[in-house]
């Protein structure tokens, strides 16, 4: 997976064009709008952020209030970009992310706007709750979602009537501000979902909401996450081109890629790793999601000297273009945000080489 090496840098929306097998009695719905010719138009600070992501300009889509990237990730319209780089990819993972300090406390409920169907609504809560489930049962990981029947909650699942005959099963937002996105949008074509289906399909929206890109999208410019594999075909964030038949496939369970890209994203407790790598190089891994910022600084000294100080993409590792030959050394590395006010909030760890 992409976005973190030995971290996971890949978790992101993946586009669910829905095409249900006719005892369901759903019609086909997976054609995909093409993204207006904005060519000539005003710039706008939006759009011109999600180019800047890397996302490709024609799977953008215009929606009137957001633009729909990949088939299911919401971008909202706002007088400014919001901050950050780009996002991340389970196997590539950017920015946005939750900062790990929140991510452990993020509320979700289900609206009551589901067009009069009481029986849809109540099957959309029981798939988010379970979607919540297998997040929170993630052993080692931070993330942990919570259920709520209030009236607000940091994430609000909702139906969106202009979804239907949009091409786009559901559409889920990126982080904000260091935050997880704030909502999950339903096509009514969902309704005819069966619970294993519609399982799979929130689980899914619920890793864009921590900045999970599509594993399968081969324009996706995220980074790889240290030590997912490249491509896998059983990960729960692919997108929806990579299902048989455009079928949303039932729940299963996560990929190992999947498991090990949450685990570096958002691990229980944010470290800073340094080791010796098979070529003798000095390699520093670290969690990303400590840092709430696009660029860090990571300082390596040995046996207490400085030997090198650089600034870095924030996406959890870093290897050092010398290699170690010396004997009996110790190396100690700190990664800090370059804009971070707090002088003591940084991550640091030391390693030790007898070659």
């Amino acid at each position: 997976m992409k976005l973190l090496s030995v971290s996971i840098h890949r978790v992101l929306t993946f586009s669910i064009c829905l095409c249900l097998v006719s005892m369901l009695s759903c019609q086909k719905e997976n054609t995909i709008e093409v993204a207006p010719d904005l060519t000539g138009m005003a710039s706008d600070p939006v759009y011109d952020y999600i180019l800047k992501l890397g996302f490709d300009r024609s799977k953008i889509v215009d929606l009137g209030d957001c633009y729909v990237v990949e088939g299911d990730i919401r971008f909202n319209k706002l007088p400014k970009a919001p901050k950050g780089a780009r996002p991340a990819h389970l196997i590539f993972n950017e920015r946005p992310l939750v900062k790990h300090d929140d991510v452990d406390k993020i509320s979700v409920r289900v609206s009551d706007t589901f067009g009069n169907d009481d029986e849809w609504r109540q099957r959309v809560i029981t798939a988010t709750a379970n979607a919540i489930a297998t997040w929170n049962n993630i052993s080692g990981c931070k993330v942990k979602f919570t259920y709520t029947a209030g009236p607000t909650a940091r994430i609000t699942v909702q139906y969106r009537p202009n979804l239907t005959g949009s091409g786009f099963s559901a559409i889920s937002q990126f982080p904000i501000s260091c935050n997880s996105g704030t909502t999950i949008d339903l096509n009514r074509t969902t309704s005819r979902l069966l619970p294993g289906q519609l399982l799979f399909l929130m689980t899914h929206e619920l890793g864009h909401s921590l900045g999970l890109r599509h594993t399968d999208d081969a324009s996706t410019l995220g980074f790889l996450i240290p030590y997912t594999p490249n491509t896998e075909t059983a990960s729960i964030m692919n997108s929806g081109s990579s299902f048989e038949n455009a079928v949303v496939p039932a729940w299963s369970n996560f990929s190992s890629g999947d498991l090990l890209a949450s685990l570096v994203l958002y691990p229980n407790v944010a470290t800073a790793s340094p080791y010796i790598n098979d070529s003798n190089k000095v390699v520093v891994d670290w969690t990303p999601s400590y840092f709430c910022n696009t660029r860090v600084r990571v300082d390596v000294s040995e046996n207490g000297t400085l030997i090198s100080g650089v600034e870095v993409d924030n996406n959890g590792q870093y290897t050092l273009d010398f290699r170690t030959t010396v004997p009996d050394r110790y190396y100690r590395c700190r990664v800090y945000a370059l804009d971070d006010p707090d002088p003591n909030r940084y991550l640091q760890g030391e390693v030790y080489s007898p070659q």
